[in-house]
């Protein structure tokens, strides 16, 4: 007698979709892409253009806004503020105002986001004394020197300010960037710094300076001359260094908080 044995049936197998195979060709042809636009923003065109022009007698406040770029302010003797606009664009121009509000003279510069590579603002402004001035960079440098203002106001995202010789309250404010001052003879400052170091060094005594740091070293260099300075700090991680004459009864009054980094006040 022969028994029968019935093996069983092999499922059939279930074809690969055939789009998968085609995922590889085209990952290759979407970093291709990419490295050709990279390229061509890279290596791309560019040139470079120079203006000079100037913003009428009668302005008392300034307000200069440049996303990638630098501005450079001095002072003038005469009435009228002096530009002098530097830009080095690429594929695509940058956009740019400039105008006269009645009294408030206005500079706006932005590189564009697509095919902007190699884009680039500069400007050299001299202004007169006496101006309220405002001035804001998101990527770039700012650089005051010698100027006599009613107010001075700067704000960068991503850089340095510079402030050299300068007479004027200010209020300074940056994301990520170094902060250096010298010679200043203003008598308030506020200066409030995400990442970064702040330098301030103080030719004339003044009577109110508070600065605050998230990230980064703060010096301060007082005039030995009159009265003493009320001076507070506060480090949550940091060495804390006092060197000038102190009073809490002062006038004069100092305020240092930092959360990670030294902080010194010494005498100039």
């Amino acid at each position: 007698m022969t028994t029968r044995t019935d093996r069983p049936s092999t499922p059939p197998r279930t074809p690969r979709p055939a789009r998968r195979r085609g995922v590889r060709p085209l990952v290759t042809v979407a970093v291709l892409a990419l490295l050709t636009l990279w390229l061509v923003v890279r290596f791309g065109p560019t040139s470079s253009e120079q203006h000079s022009f100037s913003m009428g007698p009668g302005t008392t406040r300034l307000t200069v806004e440049v996303g990638t770029g630098s501005v450079r302010l001095t002072p003038t003797d005469g009435a009228e503020i002096q530009v002098q606009r530097t830009v080095r664009s690429g594929w695509r121009d940058p956009r740019i105002e400039e105008r006269t509000d009645g009294s408030h003279a206005v500079v706006e510069a932005s590189c564009p986001g697509f095919l902007g590579g190699g884009c680039e603002i500069r400007y050299d402004i001299a202004v007169p004394a006496g101006l309220d001035v405002e001035l804001a960079a998101s990527t770039g440098d700012l650089d005051v020197r010698g100027i006599e203002a009613r107010s001075l106001r700067t704000t960068v995202s991503t850089g340095r300010t510079t402030l050299v010789d300068v007479d004027a309250p200010l209020e300074i404010r940056a994301s990520t960037g170094h902060v250096s001052a010298s010679g200043l003879r203003s008598d308030r400052v506020t200066a409030d710094v995400s990442t970064g170091s702040v330098e301030l060094d103080f030719a004339t005594a003044p009577t109110d300076v508070t600065v605050s740091a998230s990230s980064g070293d703060v010096t301060l260099q007082l005039p030995r001359a009159g009265d003493p300075y009320d001076v507070q700090v506060g480090t949550s991680s940091g060495g804390e260094r006092v060197d000038v004459p102190t009073d809490p009864g002062s006038p004069r009054a100092v305020a240092v908080t930092v959360s990670s980094g030294d902080v010194v006040v010494r005498p100039r």
